[in-house]
């Protein structure tokens, strides 16, 4: 009865209670701890240096080219891995929120990705606690060029060039001038690299006088013009005869002989006047 009255008396359920407030205000900062002990990741990139471009935001590597990884953690991070493209593992007996991996680029081609998570601790083979967040990073390998087919129009000459990339297609040769005449040409007529084609230009004057003209070809090219000038004269008229002299000899008296003579103007403008 005293045994029961000695639980039960006010000053040890005091004590009780005192008792069981320092238990749990000693175990909630542990609880607190674990709750805490949760690493997460922000961010993770890539970057390069030598081998290595970005284009519009995408960076690519050749083998060989050199990669820089940043990951950026909560606080309480001491470990960090990574899996994918590149494995990887870090710690730090302090915690710390920025990590950084550096990698050689291989071979192939196509998107490289790698996933980095962040713990609060660590042992001899991994990375432990809680882990929340991990993040992914990528860049492409690029190891294969371009294939480039290249063709020469028009096709080279014999001392393997040709300065011309197009066919000449001539479609009109023109006169200005009085007097002036192309013949020969043949309209439209098409020239590869290295070939012509020859006419004749003519003058003749319809009066004395000096005229200026050209000859213009109209083609799929540079326009082409050739200056053309002449003078137009008069010669003076060029009589002449024929046979230069007559030898009747003996012609008997009573009877007629007759020789036929030519009057020629060998000039190019008329005489008048001749007596016979």
């Amino acid at each position: 009865m005293n045994r029961t009255l000695y639980w039960h008396s006010p000053t040890r359920r005091l004590r009780l209670l005192v008792v069981v407030a320092l238990l749990l205000q000693a175990l909630l900062p542990l609880t607190q701890v674990q709750i805490a002990q949760a690493s997460t990741v922000s961010s993770a990139a890539f970057s390069g240096g030598a081998g290595t471009v970005s284009v519009s935001g995408t960076l690519y590597a050749k083998s060989g080219g050199a990669l820089t990884l940043t990951v950026a953690t909560s606080s309480d991070t001491k470990c960090v891995e990574l899996t994918g493209a590149f494995t990887g593992r870090q710690t730090s007996n302090t915690a710390k929120s920025s990590w950084t991996f550096s990698f050689t680029a291989g071979t192939g081609d196509g998107v490289q990705t790698v996933t980095a998570a962040a713990s609060p601790n660590f042992n001899a083979n991994n990375c432990t606690g809680q882990s929340q967040s991990p993040q992914s990073a990528s860049f492409v390998l690029d190891n294969t060029g371009p294939v480039v087919t290249a063709t020469v129009p028009p096709a080279a000459n014999g001392a393997n060039w040709n300065n011309s990339n197009v066919s000449i297609t001539i479609s009109q040769v023109t006169t200005t001038g009085s007097g002036l005449s192309v013949s020969g040409l043949t309209v439209p007529v098409t020239l590869g690299a290295g070939q012509s084609v020859a006419g004749s230009v003519s003058f003749k004057p319809a009066a004395a006088g000096t005229i200026s003209g050209a000859v213009s070809v109209v083609s799929n090219a540079a326009a082409l013009n050739l200056a053309v000038s002449g003078t137009g004269v008069v010669t003076a008229p060029v009589a002449a005869i024929t046979p230069t002299s007559i030898a009747f000899g003996n012609v008997n008296t009573g009877t007629t002989q007759t020789r036929t003579i030519a009057i020629q103007n060998n000039g190019n403008s008329s005489f008048t006047g001749i007596a016979r």
